[in-house]
């Protein structure tokens, strides 16, 4: 899928229990089906299960920080991830040159944006931002 979406990249998301990883994955393709992300450039999802640990990705066709934040922000609507959660973003063209979608991702971790909704009250919404980890790679 790199070849098809060479200016595109996937976000990710670990995970170490199975139980966390069905219910993800599925609310994950509901979204997908349901066209929850409600963006042309989000073009597939996958799973991946191994005995380190279990990724769920979602592939972007487009590399801008606008739309790759738009769906990282999206992904964590649909999942519920926590605040202080962190992700992972790889573009294509890096996973093509080390032939890995997995290693070297840039991790970002979920913050809390902080912006009151109809009633006044705190968002629970999350942006993803750089981690400082990834910052200092």
């Amino acid at each position: 899928m790199w070849e098809c979406y060479p200016e595109g990249g996937c976000w990710l998301i670990k995970t170490k229990k199975m139980n966390n990883l069905n219910r993800m994955w599925e609310k994950l393709l509901l979204a997908s089906i349901g066209e929850a992300f409600g963006d042309p450039d989000m073009v597939g999802v996958g799973v991946s299960t191994r005995p380190k640990g279990n990724v769920l990705s979602v592939w972007v066709k487009d590399n801008s920080n606008e739309t790759k934040l738009s769906i990282g922000e999206k992904l964590n609507q649909i999942l519920n991830l926590q605040d202080g959660a962190t992700i992972e973003y790889k573009p294509h063209h890096s996973s093509m040159k080390d032939r890995s979608t997995f290693r070297n991702a840039r991790a970002y971790k979920l913050v809390a944006t902080g912006e009151g909704n109809a009633e006044g009250e705190e968002a629970s919404d999350a942006t993803p931002t750089p981690s400082e980890a990834a910052k200092s790679s």
